[in-house]
């Protein structure tokens, strides 16, 4: 899961991007994505001390030491025993970066639903309004 741009006032997280249309969004908001990439989060086993965001959801950045920072469910202060042996060091444990949770929305659908009607008003309502808000610490650039 990616974070892409729309426009300057709005960014999406979406596994693919494809510029232009969406035809998923609402009606109102059917303007064109740039699909630039906002920021690569970490990965599992990757340092998020750059990033400060987490690439599996509902994980957080913590860190550990002033070299590393690690996406984990949760965190305790010291010794994690899951760490390789060489790496059991105490971990610090503050947190970086929150834990992204993203909910998939998708339009209710009433009369027909077919290909062909799908995104041409047959939609009447949608099921949920996703936002994704970014907050970076201070003179983070």
């Amino acid at each position: 899961m990616k974070c892409h741009t729309k426009n300057e006032h709005w960014a999406g997280c979406m596994a693919t991007c494809t510029p232009g249309i969406h035809p998923g969004d609402p009606p109102e908001h059917r303007t064109p994505w740039t699909c630039d990439l906002v920021l690569a989060c970490a990965g599992p086993g990757e340092d998020c001390s750059a990033s400060l965001c987490c690439s599996e959801l509902g994980k957080g950045c913590y860190k550990k030491d002033e070299y590393w920072a690690a996406c984990k469910d949760t965190c305790t202060p010291g010794i994690d025993m899951n760490d390789p042996p060489q790496y059991r060091t105490p971990w610090d444990c503050e947190l970086l970066g929150d834990p992204v949770w993203i909910t998939q929305c998708e339009p209710e659908f009433h009369g027909e639903t077919d290909a062909a009607t799908r995104f041409g008003g047959a939609a009447a309502s949608w099921a949920c309004l996703c936002f994704v808000l970014i907050f970076h610490p201070a003179g983070w650039q």
